[in-house]
């Protein structure tokens, strides 16, 4: 069995993001592996952008205001919160106290 997850690709532009995708889904190819549409998400580095349009199989992926990374959140406004922390900075006291 042959598996991979959570890889992320960065690109200063839709274009390129596109040629990186397909050359990933290419490479996954031959190692006989399919890279899941359903599960892959893009993310804009900006709400003032409109969304990305990347495809896999003529299939545009979803565009999402944030991303999991472990245990944090990546916004598309490059904030990053921790699952302690709201969007303000401040501490969640409720998380905070069901994790003491």
């Amino acid at each position: 069995m042959k598996y991979t997850a959570d890889s992320e690709l960065l690109a200063n532009e839709e274009t390129v993001l596109q040629v990186m995708t397909d050359r990933l889904i290419e490479i996954g190819k031959f190692c006989g592996m399919e890279m899941n549409v359903e599960k892959t998400k893009v993310m804009g580095n900006s709400s003032n952008y409109p969304p990305t349009q990347i495809l896999i199989n003529q299939k545009p992926l979803e565009n999402v205001e944030y991303l999991k990374y472990f245990v944090s959140k990546v916004t598309n406004d490059a904030n990053m919160f921790t699952r302690n922390q709201t969007h303000n900075g401040q501490g969640n006291s409720s998380t905070q106290q069901e994790e003491s």
